[in-house]
């Protein structure tokens, strides 16, 4: 559905495409471009796209989402550097792509240092994604402090960043895991991994040396030890892994105990993802269920409301899980703090249940005709669109200040905080009492306007502010595309 709203009425005009339908709050289209792998860290989310394309979102601090800042972003950003890209993976502050070329990208905590200098980001400035040189005909990725790359040949490669040189600066160390032949995935669990061949077998190889107290290196002594057999698909988180074999029946390794145990309950499952403590199942009738396996004894999996016709699932090292529907929707679940991250808004979706949102798509900006773009995070709330000040208006032509009210005597003397939006001889301005009181040219006013605090920053509605200047406003929830102004 696309929404253009024009001048102070608000008057809005819907142009409805027979592609799509809204319903509940969600849009969904059969779109030409679907999820193909998705999976998240402790509190961002990772997506690739049937057209090669990446995208990131939610916490950021250490430029894991991939767009150069440290910025949390509540909004997917397209991800820079890496392209036709196959399968996305995270590992707590740690973002990686796997391309269709067999090149392996990385981004986030020790791989995107912080850059100084730049003007517009001098304190939050980050790396952009880089490629791993030292990994080259790679068909499958599995990412821990000591990650696992599959190549096409069924031989593994570890990859680890550690300390190196006098100045000890971080670098990549590679190391070929002789022992490992004929591999289709794998799985990283604690110090060892798991390794899933063609054939449905599992075996384990160790992959950090205790007696040295470092990751193993090409020519250290290493075996295979079976593990299972008749797997079809592996999962992984920390120190627990879960096998699912042929039959729909699933079994559990731990890398301390280093023993296969049934998993009971569980039938019928097609796939499997898992989280902080907590496992995926996508059943064979497309639902999905859930279980906290670390909460006790009692604790049995139970069916995530709101997913039906789900195809694929995913996971992350935090407590979010990732789901495709049949239609070409992604969505999100979770609990914690990070678990509304893919909604754009940010904060828990709720506090009593497990509510599953689709990821929003990525935003681009088109203001007067011309392609705008900044790295602060717009947010949604309550369906609405909200923007820094540092973003569109002053492309716009809107010149934004702030000061302080007089000390209100309703108030016990309290000052409040004004913000003045000034365009084309209109002045608008907002009193941030609560609730917020509306001025346009000096005159309070009846309005839905509401400036809120989020992603470290003044967050301004731009449907109402446009509307309420005059200003030409379109959002393209389908696409994502946002225009102000002439076009």
């Amino acid at each position: 559905m696309k929404l253009k709203v024009w001048g102070r009425l608000g008057i809005v005009m819907a142009v409805i495409s027979t592609a799509l339908c809204f319903t509940g709050g969600d849009v969904r289209a059969e779109s030409a471009v679907r999820p193909v792998s998705a999976g998240g860290g402790q509190g961002h989310g990772l997506a690739a796209w049937s057209d090669g394309s990446v995208t990131g979102w939610g916490y950021n601090k250490n430029g894991q989402v991939g767009d150069g800042t440290s910025i949390d972003q509540y909004i997917p950003r397209k991800v820079s550097g890496p392209s036709a890209v196959t399968q996305v993976s995270a590992w707590n502050n740690q973002s990686f792509a796997l391309t269709r070329q067999g090149e392996v990208w990385a981004w986030g905590e020790t791989y995107s240092p912080y850059i100084a200098g730049d003007a517009a980001l001098p304190y939050q400035k980050r790396g952009l994604p880089v490629k791993l040189d030292g990994l080259q005909d790679v068909a499958y990725i599995a990412p821990n402090a000591g990650s696992i790359a599959v190549h096409t040949d069924g031989t593994a490669t570890l990859w680890y960043k550690t300390f190196s040189g006098t100045q000890g600066e971080m670098v990549v160390k590679y190391a070929k895991l002789q022992v490992v032949k004929n591999a289709k995935t794998a799985a990283a669990v604690g110090n060892y991994a798991l390794f899933l061949d063609k054939a449905g077998k599992v075996s384990s190889v160790r992959t950090y040396n205790d007696v040295y107290g470092r990751y193993v290196q090409e020519g250290d002594p290493s075996t295979l030890q079976p593990v299972a057999s008749s797997v079809t698909r592996m999962t992984s988180n920390y120190n627990d892994a879960f096998l699912l074999q042929a039959d729909g029946k699933v079994l559990s390794w731990n890398s301390n105990e280093r023993k296969t145990k049934a998993v009971p309950g569980l039938s019928g499952v097609y796939d499997l993802a898992s989280g902080f403590n907590r496992l995926f199942i996508l059943k064979k009738n497309g639902t999905v269920w859930e279980w906290d396996y670390n909460a006790g004894s009692l604790a049995k999996p139970f069916q995530i409301q709101g997913l039906d016709g789900i195809t694929a699932v995913w996971g992350s090292t935090g407590m979010t899980g990732y789901a495709l529907r049949k239609d070409g929707t992604l969505l999100s679940w979770g609990q914690g703090t990070y678990a509304g991250m893919a909604s754009g808004s940010g904060g828990p979706v709720s506090d009593k249940a497990i509510v599953p949102v689709q990821v929003q798509q990525p935003l681009s900006w088109k203001v007067n005709g011309k392609d705008v773009s900044f790295y602060a995070s717009a947010v949604i709330l309550k369906d609405k669109l909200y923007v820094p000040y540092t973003s569109v208006f002053k492309p716009l032509g809107v010149k934004v200040t702030s000061g302080y009210s007089d000390p209100d005597p309703a108030h016990y003397g309290n000052e409040f905080h004004i913000w003045n939006l000034a365009y084309g001889g209109q002045t608008l301005a907002v009193n941030m009492t609560r609730p917020q009181v509306v001025f346009m040219n000096g005159k309070p006013i009846s309005s839905q306007l509401n400036i809120e605090y989020l992603a470290d920053a003044t967050q301004f509605p731009l449907e109402e502010i446009t509307g309420l200047l005059g200003i030409p406003y379109s959002w393209d929830r389908t696409t994502g595309e946002v225009t102000l102004g002439a076009e």
